[in-house]
């Protein structure tokens, strides 16, 4: 992913004369571009979470000195900062990744005597008993970044570089309501005020949101079919 915030700032000042910084500065700009992105990658996250998955590896060491003697509740593993947790998998020296079971907190005592995991404040707690843990040489987590909040141009954006003209039409459309009806010369605040047509801005918006995700649901569904071969 090389797509930066600059990237899309740029493609979206160039949809109309009038979105130019002295109208809409880079506070608002940036701001409106961050709260986009989420609402993207959480929108992306239910269609394809694997497109902006990845990884990070727990010790079993950890996961067994976690589980505390039994009897007592777990303690918490903390996790790299996401948006979600998209699996959690343990590994052995003998097998193939195993997908372990994810539960709620009030399914504790069903599992406490399997291996499964749940997530409470961005901290990870395993069930089981040590014994159950023992062949178990790591766990992999396979997680959606958090999205942190954007600070200059050069940021590199969350989203795949796909993404860029839902991003760029979306932001275009948040510059269009702002900067309606504000006066067309700058230096004369009594001037006709800026007459944009909202509706193709939102609806250009709208139709390359709905282009990429519908792309992502077809990424995903032509993965489901996509044959295992046996090397």
């Amino acid at each position: 992913m090389s797509l930066t915030y600059g990237d899309v700032l740029r493609a979206a000042r160039d949809g109309s004369a009038f979105f130019d910084a002295t109208r809409i500065p880079g506070g608002p700009a940036i701001r409106f571009a961050a709260d986009i992105q989420r609402d993207l990658v959480a929108k992306a996250a239910k269609r394809n979470p694997e497109l902006l998955a990845t990884t990070t590896t727990l010790t079993g060491a950890a996961v067994v000195a976690a589980l505390g003697v039994p009897g007592t509740p777990p303690s918490p593993v903390t996790l790299p900062a996401s948006h979600q947790i998209v699996r959690m998998q343990s590994l052995t020296p003998s097998t193939q990744p195993c997908t372990l079971i994810a539960i709620t907190p009030d399914e504790t005592r069903e599992y406490e005597s399997d291996r499964a995991w749940f997530t409470v404040g961005g901290q990870a707690y395993f069930t089981g008993y040590a014994t159950d843990w023992t062949d178990v040489s790591s766990v992999i987590v396979t997680y959606i970044p958090a999205v942190t909040e954007l600070a200059t141009e050069s940021d590199l954006l969350v989203l795949p570089d796909d993404a860029k003209w839902a991003l760029t039409a979306r932001l275009a459309y948040s510059f269009a309501l702002r900067v309606n009806g504000m006066p067309m010369a700058t230096e004369a605040p009594g001037s006709a005020p800026i007459q944009l047509d909202i509706s193709a801005f939102s609806a250009a918006a709208g139709a390359a949101e709905s282009a990429w995700l519908a792309q992502l649901t077809d990424q995903r569904r032509k993965m489901s079919r996509t044959p295992i071969r046996e090397s």
